[in-house]
Order: structure tokens, then sequence, then C-alpha cells
């Protein structure tokens, strides 16, 4: 220990004063470890959280896919059903257009 000097005023005699700050900068410091920790528990909650919402979207994404497979193929058999019919009309109207000129 240092005794007070005029030259240095800014050192101290009393040491009790110190004891108390360095607890209560000690208190402090302990009472903000449980404080982090659950900082730390509440992010690691919304990350998890996050995660599981990524996963549920990934799959409905997965799922519309799917689905706009699916309806994009239906769509094509009808086309080419609707596109067969045409066509098959078409041929009907051409042969009885041909015995109507043929006449």
């Amino acid at each position: 220990m240092r005794a007070a000097s005029p030259n240095r005023a800014c050192y101290r005699t009393d040491t009790s004063a110190t004891d108390e700050e360095s607890s209560n900068t000690m208190s402090s410091a302990s009472s903000r470890i449980p404080a982090l920790d659950t900082k730390y528990r509440k992010r690691k909650r919304h990350l998890t959280d996050v995660m599981a919402m990524r996963e549920q979207l990934m799959e409905r994404d997965e799922q519309c896919h799917k689905e706009m497979e699916q309806r994009s193929e239906q769509q094509h058999q009808e086309l080419i059903q609707l596109m067969t019919d045409n066509n098959a009309a078409l041929n009907k109207f051409a042969s009885l257009l041909a015995k109507l000129v043929e006449k």
C-alpha cells in the first residue's frame, strides 16, 4: 500500500473502499453471467424456432413444386387431348366438306 502523498492524490490509503469496490465489481460480473446465460438461451431458442420455420418453409416449397409439376403435367395432358379432339373434328369436317364438294 502506498501512503497518501500530496503529489499523488489519486492513490487511496483506505483499503476498505477498494475492497468494497472490488466486491461490487465481482457481484456485478456474477449478476451479468445469468443475464448473459438468459440472453444466450433466448437467442438459442429463437434460432431453433427460426430453423424449424425454415424447415417448414422448405417442405412447403417442395410440396408446392410437386403440385405445380402435377398441375403442369395435367394441363399438358388436357391440352394434348383438346388438340387430338380438335384434330379429329377438323378431319371429320374435311371429310364432310370433301363429300359435299363431290356431289
